[in-house]
């Protein structure tokens, strides 16, 4: 039951889960930042990809020119 003194804190509970301008803006904030790190993390592992590609294809090319002139 509320009376005087809990309910303050059952206010402040009960208005972290109703979207007002200042939650959701804090939200969006939070949001935006988590979106943020994970297209950095997403580049970061797509340009370690670029490289290992570009070493394997270097790698490929050198066993197959070594292969060459063994053959020979």
């Amino acid at each position: 039951m509320l009376n005087g003194t809990n309910f303050k804190v059952r206010k402040k509970v009960v208005e972290k889960f109703i979207p007002t301008p200042k939650n959701l803006e804090e939200r969006f904030r939070d949001l935006f930042l988590i979106v943020k790190s994970v297209r950095k993390f997403i580049e970061e592992i797509e340009q370690f990809f670029t490289k290992n590609e570009k070493m394997e294809m270097s790698n490929l090319l050198a066993k197959l020119i070594s292969m060459k002139y063994k053959c020979k």
